[in-house]
């Protein structure tokens, strides 16, 4: 399996720890899959199960790559706020969006090479 490696908010101290999940990026006979897991590999069920039934719709490989590179986010920041991966509610969830709007502006895969322009319309 192949890590795709999930870039932080230098200017986020909470988000600092957030490395602990990593994306696996597995090649399968027709395509490929993601994985979430931790430090030590061990995949997250719920999340196997979720990028599975990605796989299942026949969604993109891009999607499933996003999906999964999200999950391992939020399962970081998780463990950084000191949650249980097994209990998520709804008001975890809440506090990651609110804090994920405050944070930087950046992808979360790192580009490798210029930075493209954003444009607004407005």
């Amino acid at each position: 399996m192949t890590r795709v490696d999930v870039l932080l908010g230098s200017g986020q101290v909470k988000m600092a720890a957030m490395s602990i999940y990593n994306v696996l990026r597995k090649p399968e006979r027709f395509g490929v899959s993601f994985r979430v897991c931790d430090s030590k590999d061990a995949g997250v069920g719920s999340c196997d199960q979720f990028l599975t039934e990605l796989s299942f719709r026949d969604c993109s490989v891009y999607t499933q790559r996003s999906y999964a590179l999200g999950l391992a986010h939020f399962f970081g920041w998780l463990h950084a706020s000191g949650g249980d991966p097994d209990r998520v509610t709804r008001q975890a969830i809440g506090s990651y969006i609110t804090e994920f709007a405050r944070g930087t502006k950046q992808g979360a895969v790192g580009a490798r090479g210029t930075q493209k322009s954003r444009s607004t319309i407005g």
